[in-house]
């Protein structure tokens, strides 16, 4: 199981901001997923299928303290919902080692993770007859040493990922190895436009072979952008952010992936305020926009979807969207203005969220049956929905 709390040497005072300007292009700024109702489990290192319709993610939905194991969700609807999260297979999932790290080819049937505890290695499945088909480890060119975090070209004939192997820039660097009468050759180091003295790790190329990021652990925990052939150094995209006093708007960036069509970046987040928690987030380019990614999502807007079920007996699911990071307050009213429950009341990040309410009131007791107003409220923008309990 991976150690879920995360310690960092914070300098008092220290802040970073969440982004660095990429040339001729911006990022939005990272807003959360989220997977089906009161999404509070650890997802992470998402894969996105060519559509961008499916996407694969490493998690312990089934149970919190692990193993990892691999999981799919599709994408619903504009709120940025993605289903619940469904169990892969039981032939691709081992039940006793971490199965973690996916991705997904050009193709959607050729399926790469990483497998192990200790000693990690790469492993491939395929798609064929309706399921997958039992995994197998890469050739010995690959998993002589610890390997992880795949990452496939188009054409599937270049595997790149992480390594400590020996002949390195640091800990771990990101290699590559091409596929020659059926056989991974051995691997070749990416060189110091990528690697460093730190470890690189979690490399992701979109489908045009040049645009890639991965994530650099250094000092602070950053996911980087480069474009291979450009000729140009890499660039931090977006910082992890550390505050003076831990687990209080802190956070982690980690696990990124870039969609196939190099306009998105999917990433993972450790709220560190929620210890063994993590979430997959997702960044759009703004192509031409020079500058430091923004705070706002494009393409979506402030909303608050009608609950469901409504009517509702026990409870029901309140769903909503910020385009803007900011103070998020969501309240149920009585229809006489007097306030029966609080379900958020905090400072949240642009994205998705869901909340359940089960019908009871802040002291815990159950409210009467009749008409409650939902209202929600952030950056100077308010909506409401009238929920209706029928015990």
């Amino acid at each position: 199981m991976r150690l879920k709390f995360y310690f960092f040497a914070i300098a008092a005072g220290l802040v970073f901001c969440c982004a660095r300007p990429l040339a001729a292009d911006s990022w939005t700024s990272p807003a959360r997923i989220c997977f089906g109702i009161e999404d509070k489990y650890v997802h992470d290192n998402p894969a996105i299928s060519y559509s961008c319709g499916k996407m694969f993610y490493s998690s312990e939905t089934r149970t919190i303290y692990g193993p990892d194991d691999i999981y799919f969700s599709f994408a619903t609807d504009s709120l940025n919902f993605w289903s619940q999260p469904v169990y892969l297979d039981s032939a691709v999932n081992d039940t006793v080692l971490e199965d973690r790290s996916p991705c997904i080819g050009f193709d959607d049937t050729t399926f790469y993770f990483v497998r192990g505890n200790y000693q990690d290695s790469i492993w491939v499945t395929y798609f064929t007859g309706g399921g997958w088909i039992s995994p197998q480890p890469l050739d010995s060119a690959i998993n002589k040493f610890a390997s992880g975090g795949p990452a496939i070209s188009k054409d599937g004939n270049t595997l790149y990922f992480h390594s400590n192997r020996p002949g390195g820039y640091g800990g771990n660097d990101i290699w590559e190895s091409v596929k020659s009468g059926g056989l991974w050759q051995n691997p070749v180091n990416m060189g110091a436009e990528i690697n460093t003295a730190f470890n690189e790790t979690e490399f992701s190329l979109a489908g045009n072979d040049s645009d890639c990021v991965f994530y650099r652990s250094s000092d602070t925990s950053n996911i980087w952008y480069y474009n291979m052939g450009s000729g140009d150094a890499a660039k931090c995209l977006f910082y992890s952010h550390y505050d003076s006093v831990q687990f209080w708007d802190n956070y982690r960036y980690f696990g990124p992936c870039i969609s196939w069509d190099a306009q998105k970046i999917y990433l993972s987040c450790n709220p560190e305020e929620m210890e063994y928690i993590s979430w997959i987030c997702v960044s759009n380019r703004l192509t031409g926009v020079e500058g430091k990614p923004e705070d706002r999502i494009p393409n979506i807007e402030f909303r608050m979807a009608q609950n469901n079920p409504n009517p509702f007996s026990s409870q029901t699911t309140i769903k909503y969207q910020t385009p803007k990071s900011g103070f998020v307050n969501l309240k149920v009213y009585n229809i006489q203005g007097q306030l029966v429950k609080t379900l958020a009341d905090r400072v949240q990040g642009a994205g998705a969220y869901s909340v359940t309410w089960d019908g009871r009131d802040e002291q815990g007791q159950a409210a009467g049956n009749g008409v409650y107003f939902c209202k929600l409220n952030s950056n100077g923008q308010t909506q409401s929905k009238k929920i209706i309990l029928m015990r």
